[in-house]
């Protein structure tokens, strides 16, 4: 069972190094789609708030 972390570790050097390697190794592609996903949000609220949101993109 995981525990709470009440303060946040500061890492330096090659300990911080080595966890930036590792967080954006294992959720490169994960975090590529999820970009993708809120950047067509986005735009589906632009052109909503501007009146050009038609049928066929809302319905995506």
């Amino acid at each position: 069972m995981a525990t709470a972390i009440n303060s946040i570790p500061i890492l330096r050097g090659k300990e911080a190094i080595d966890f930036l390697k590792m967080v954006t190794g294992n959720t490169k592609k994960r975090a590529s789609i999820e970009f993708k996903e809120q950047f067509e949000n986005a735009s589906k609220i632009l052109l909503k708030s501007q009146g050009r949101l038609d049928n066929r993109v809302s319905t995506r």
